[in-house]
């Protein structure tokens, strides 16, 4: 970020000290777990979990960086939950904290269920840890780009290669996802350990950001890709994830070149 702690709103500052603080028993039972250990800064820790106990699969963790929290939600892999609000309910479970709702509001009709009745608006430090997740707008500078900031040569012909392959379909707008709440696609990497959807069986996954994937390795909903070039060739035998089969080895690497120069920072 380009502006110092103690200029952030309260409520930032707020949530900011929520989402570090493992030794409140309302987030952490034991005082081990927070949500930095998984997302310290709010970036990634280049770790791939089992979470099958929990009816998911194997996720890899994904940073929050270059998302503006609910600006790209629904969250998670699976989009399993609609609001950051819903974090309340790993708190309460893998976390083993006690919560930051009371038992009256969170039993209260849906709300316990991550896409019931909405959280938003019933606990204050649930509320501010969504303002410091919303105020995580930029993703940093891209280290591949030229000396200027400007795409490379070989990045702006990836650009080109990105809008004939039609990756905007789902890689759309600013954030490079498709911003459609509900909506999930299966490109061919679904396999038996990834599990399930809120119990149901998993029928695609939410469109991911491209922002910030130079400093995202591995890839993939279970970190099964090391490279971006992966992705487009090794993961993607049947062009599922984009049909990359009429391009050339020197196209494939303009087109990851242009995949890990993407950023995003407020205007």
């Amino acid at each position: 970020r380009t502006i110092g702690i103690e200029k952030l709103p309260p409520a930032v500052l707020r949530g900011k000290q929520i989402f570090y603080n493992a030794s409140d028993i309302r987030m952490s039972r034991d005082g081990y777990l927070s949500c930095a250990v998984c997302h310290l800064d709010g970036e990634h820790d280049g770790q791939v979990w089992d979470f099958t106990d929990r009816g998911e699969g194997l996720r890899n963790t994904t940073s929050l960086r270059g998302q503006g929290g609910h600006a790209t939600a629904p969250f998670h892999w699976t989009g399993n939950f609609d609001e950051a609000q819903d974090f309340e309910n790993d708190i309460r479970a893998a976390f083993g904290g006690l919560g930051f709702m009371s038992y009256a509001d969170f039993s209260a009709g849906t709300r316990s269920q991550p896409l019931g009745d909405s959280k938003t608006g019933v606990s204050l430090e649930l509320d501010d840890l969504s303002a410091d997740l919303a105020s995580l707008v930029a993703s940093g500078r891209s280290p591949r780009r030229d000396g200027s900031g400007a795409f490379t040569n070989s990045a702006q012909a990836g650009s080109v290669l990105f809008e004939n392959l039609g990756c905007q379909t789902c890689h759309g707008s600013d954030r490079f996802t498709d911003l459609v709440p509900g909506s999930r696609h299966d490109v061919g990497t679904l396999k038996t350990a990834s599990g399930q959807r809120l119990g149901a069986p998993l029928d695609g996954l939410d469109t991911p950001t491209l922002i910030g994937l130079w400093a995202t390795a591995p890839y993939l909903h279970d970190g099964s890709a090391k490279s971006i070039k992966e992705v487009l060739t090794t993961a993607n035998p049947d062009g599922r994830h984009g049909n990359v089969s009429s391009l050339s080895q020197g196209q494939i690497d303009q087109l990851a070149d242009y995949l890990l120069q993407l950023e995003y920072a407020p205007q």
